[in-house]
């Protein structure tokens, strides 16, 4: 859970991470609506033609400005505000014919309404503030910053209303907070509404000087710059970019009309649905098959979608990409935890060589011609155990027979096919070849003999008679494979040699011996092992005699 989750966080904060969360965003929220048409706020827009037309620099604008708000004023809108930074002089510089003009139109505004300019905030965190006479006309509560908040795509979605800065005492508002004309302090932050994006009306700057002043009644007006070099900003609704004055009246427009996105704080947004998900992946994972982990990853990330589709639909944003990276993690790690299980599981039947061989693929199981060693084991007299014995001691008794035996078999680089009932089936040589496959399951027999002693002085302290035990060995070709149906599949031997394996097991009993061997095992095995040849014996199946021999 925490590694999935320290995942998913340390994805969602690269900038692949957070361009997915942005993207959602930018593509979901606009088709989950239209564009809202308003008559409030109104922009005045000076563009490239209203600039050329003039032919003076905009330092000198102010003067251009004057009869507009003269005209403005006569109309007694709610409020004006300038998406401008008036420039910066000394009390020597003041243009008589020129600032002075813009002093008084300035003045006589801010008497009909509130008015608002700003000013701009570097890199570092220094503001330049207005001219001093501005500040006097406007008031302390008539200039914010006019910094648009953009993200790292370079894309703006929300506008940040506060914040303070290295060379001011007092908290900074930004000027589209002030031009609302919103009450007390702002939250940090607002995204304003991309379902339904807002189309303001707009006029060029030789369109206002002819408009009736009645048309500016009661409206907050933005006047701003609409240069190709400058002041250009994306948005989720304007990838080419828009006016930065269209931006700060979207802010306006959603404050007052609280057109906003809920956008909760990253422990909602980004922890809420990753914990959520990956926790619904661990348990529709837990101990899956691989279809099955693909299907709930696939499924889990498709229901993420349709949680973020739906909150986006009721207005509130969330940021998936935590909880995307968190799924396929989830899932990964389950499937490489399923693979150390069967890995642990098979190998507690195998040796570990065995185990590693079949696992990575060099080992074909798909049917193969080999010569191995079948060693088959079964216990004597058990039946008359279990009619004596209550079931569940039955159980504990014959899981650490098994135990045992498997154990034996492992050591000596076997491989336990199957238990059936109270026997065992093993084989030597196969799936991996090994050269003496045939001493290698004579000693495993050897040894079984000697554990099932270390098994039977456990069994006695709990007041159990002994256990005993038939082993029979032969040496011969197979047809080695996965064997099986109706989705059902296993590792299996099948050929004369299992048969007669088989059979030399149950000739314990006949010549009340431990461990019967074939002739053929006997040629591959060490010539310290002591034998005695056993009477030959017709055997079921088998047209001639067998030679078998009796390990000593």
């Amino acid at each position: 859970m925490l590694f999935a989750l320290a995942c998913g966080l340390a994805f969602s904060s690269t900038r692949i991470g957070k361009g997915i969360d942005s993207l959602i965003l930018d593509r979901v929220a606009p088709s989950l609506g239209s564009p809202r048409e308003v008559d409030d706020p109104l922009i005045i827009l000076v563009d490239e033609n209203d600039y050329s037309s003039a032919g003076i620099p905009l330092a000198l604008w102010g003067d251009r400005f004057v009869p507009l708000l003269e005209k403005i004023a006569m109309g007694r809108p709610k409020a004006v505000g300038f998406d401008i930074i008036f420039p910066q002089f000394t009390m020597n510089q003041i243009n008589g014919e020129h600032d002075q003009k813009l002093f008084k139109a300035l003045r006589a505004l801010s008497n009909q309404c509130r008015v608002v300019s700003g000013y701009g905030i570097n890199q570092q965190g220094l503001l330049k503030e207005p001219f001093v006479f501005y500040q006097k006309i406007l008031g302390p509560d008539g200039y914010g910053f006019l910094n648009v908040t953009t993200d790292e795509d370079g894309i703006c979605r929300e506008q940040i209303l506060r914040l303070s800065t290295n060379d001011s005492p007092r908290m900074l508002f930004s000027f589209s907070w002030l031009l609302s004309g919103a009450k007390g302090e702002p939250a940090f932050k607002v995204m304003p509404d991309w379902r339904n994006p807002s189309v303001f009306p707009t006029l060029s700057f030789e369109e206002a000087l002819k408009a009736d002043p009645d048309y500016f009644k009661d409206k907050i007006i933005i006047i701003g710059f609409d240069l190709d070099f400058e002041d250009r900003h994306r948005t989720p609704v304007s990838k080419k970019g828009e006016p930065g004055v269209v931006f700060q009246a979207r802010i306006v427009d959603a404050i007052r009309n609280n057109s906003i996105h809920a956008t909760p704080s990253c422990p909602y947004s980004l922890l809420a649905p990753a914990v959520l998900m990956i926790l619904f992946a661990l348990l529709l994972t837990r101990r899956a098959s691989l279809l099955r982990v693909i299907f709930s990853g696939t499924g889990l990330l498709a229901g993420l979608a349709i949680v973020v589709f739906g909150f986006l639909t009721g207005g509130i944003v969330l940021k998936p990409s935590a909880a995307i990276m968190g799924i396929p993690v989830v899932c990964i790690a389950r499937v490489f935890q399923g693979y150390l299980m069967v890995k642990d599981t098979f190998g507690r039947y195998v040796s570990r060589e065995v185990r590693d061989e079949i696992l990575s693929g060099r080992v074909p199981v798909d049917g193969e011609i080999k010569e191995v060693t079948v060693l088959f084991a079964d216990l004597r007299d058990f039946t008359s155990l279990v009619e004596r014995t209550p079931p569940k001691e039955v159980v504990k008794l014959i899981n650490r027979y098994f135990e045992e035996m498997a154990k034996v078999i492992r050591d000596h680089k076997g491989l336990v096919l199957q238990f059936i009932g109270d026997e065992i089936e093993a084989v030597f040589g196969a799936p991996v070849f090994v050269e003496d496959h045939r001493n290698l399951a004579v000693q495993a027999g050897i040894e079984m003999c000697r554990s099932i002693e270390i098994v039977n002085q456990q069994i006695a302290q709990r007041g159990y008679a002994p256990l005993r035990q038939g082993i029979g060995i032969h040496s011969g070709e197979v047809l080695a494979g996965n064997i099986g149906g109706g989705g059902r599949m296993s590792y299996a031997l099948v050929g004369d040699t299992v048969n007669l394996a088989s059979r030399l097991q149950g000739l314990n009993r006949q010549f009340g011996s431990k461990i019967i061997i074939s002739g053929q095992t006997l040629s591959g095995i060490d010539k310290e092992i002591a034998v005695q040849k056993l009477p030959s014996t017709p055997i079921k199946g088998k047209i001639k005699k067998v030679d078998i021999f009796s390990v000593l």
